[in-house]
């Protein structure tokens, strides 16, 4: 602790004497830095730097408790989920993180990981680490406890969904987006994309879900961006958003490019992407458009400036340049999907897209691709090892 401190008074010869201010920070500027923090990760970091801190710092329990109970779906919305039987009694609201971790010393050309976790349910504060593309895909779990300390903690999204359990086995929709702001009214408002495509949202404290009036228009993906949601339409990337009287108002009319049969929508350091994944018998390919600075275009973008995109089960997400120093650039990490003679979609493998040469390759036929997504092996068991092979 001591050399954390002095690194930050900058030494000298009043380096003692501002060392020692440090543990008795007032009330009142500790917690106006834990506002800028993650509650959970951030927060637990903070409490560890010294005594004096982890006895002012308590950890308050948050304002939404997960899983969250929601109300059923209505008869028309149960109907569109993959299972043949409707669900019954509540609906429960999923929250799960995903961190960049980054090693002593960052930046580091060492780059870091990603890790994607769920708090568990009867030991608060503890978490259980998953897959960060494939849905509840359970990863091993470390074989001695983690010192929070040890590495830089980013916090790269929080994702949701909805299930018919408490466990999260059974999904009912497709896609769901949550914004706390909603069109600027502090709202915890949860807006759900069914698999038939329609629309449906759900305020904090309704007794209901409402349905989103939309002309029998059928939606690709939903996002939470800029404290609004936005959608993409009828299989053309049309960019949708939903204002705060429930009504779709077109943005953006069609992808000028590209086929925009299955589209996903990514933020990236303030702006925001779609990813069109056109999909045939041999397998997926991917373009990349960025919204123009006037919100009535999508720019056909050759390159992703150095970032890496994500697109997983239930979530999309990014890493920018700002948090990522490793070796890959311009990359997108998907599920690839293939169709049968049928036309119905194959589950596939992971792959990455480089955008540079437009061309896919398995995760895990390059160390470097699977390192970004999985912890360091040194946390694990020999056992724990064939996991990740």
């Amino acid at each position: 602790m001591k050399q954390k401190m002095a690194a930050i008074t900058g030494g000298g010869s009043n380096g003692g004497e501002l060392l020692s201010r440090w543990p008795n920070l007032p009330g009142d500027v500790l917690a106006s830095i834990t506002d800028l923090l993650d509650p959970k990760i951030g927060i637990l970091r903070l409490r560890s730097i010294c005594r004096s801190w982890r006895s002012s710092l308590s950890l308050l329990p948050p304002a939404i408790n997960f899983p969250l109970k929601l109300p059923l779906l209505a008869s028309n919305g149960a109907s569109s989920s993959p299972s043949s039987h409707p669900p019954s009694g509540n609906l429960f609201l999923h929250e799960r993180t995903v961190y960049f971790l980054s090693p002593p010393g960052y930046p580091s050309s060492n780059g870091g990981f990603l890790i994607k976790v769920k708090e568990s349910k009867n030991a608060p504060n503890t978490f259980s680490l998953l897959n960060p593309i494939l849905f509840e895909d359970k990863l091993p779990q470390p074989n001695f406890p983690l010192n929070l300390l040890d590495c830089s903690i980013s916090l790269v999204c929080k994702s949701y969904v909805v299930s018919t359990d408490f466990e999260c086995e059974q999904v009912v929709l497709k896609k769901v987006a949550v914004s706390t702001n909603f069109v600027n009214n502090g709202e915890f408002v949860v807006l759900g994309l069914k698999f038939s495509g329609g629309l449906l949202i759900w305020r904090f404290g309704d007794e209901g879900w409402t349905e989103i009036g939309v002309n029998g228009r059928c939606f690709d993906d939903i996002i939470s961006y800029n404290d609004k949601f936005y959608a993409t339409a009828d299989m053309k990337g049309r960019l949708v958003m939903i204002d705060s009287r429930l009504k779709p108002i077109d943005l953006v009319p069609k992808l000028m490019f590209g086929s925009g049969i299955s589209t996903h929508l990514v933020e990236c350091d303030g702006n925001l992407y779609v990813v069109d994944q056109d999909i045939d018998n041999r397998g997926s390919k991917l373009g990349v458009f960025k919204l123009d600075d006037k919100g009535h275009f999508w720019d056909y973008e050759l390159d992703l400036n150095d970032s890496v995109f994500f697109v997983g089960d239930y979530a999309n997400f990014s890493l920018s340049r700002k948090y990522y120093n490793g070796g890959l650039r311009n990359m997108i990490y998907f599920k690839d999907v293939s169709l049968d003679d049928d036309g119905g979609e194959i589950d596939g493998h992971i792959k990455v897209f480089d955008l540079k040469t437009n061309t896919s390759s398995l995760l895990f036929e390059s160390e470097k691709y699977a390192k970004l997504c999985w912890p360091p092996l040194s946390w694990f068991s020999q056992d724990a090892a064939i996991y990740f092979n």
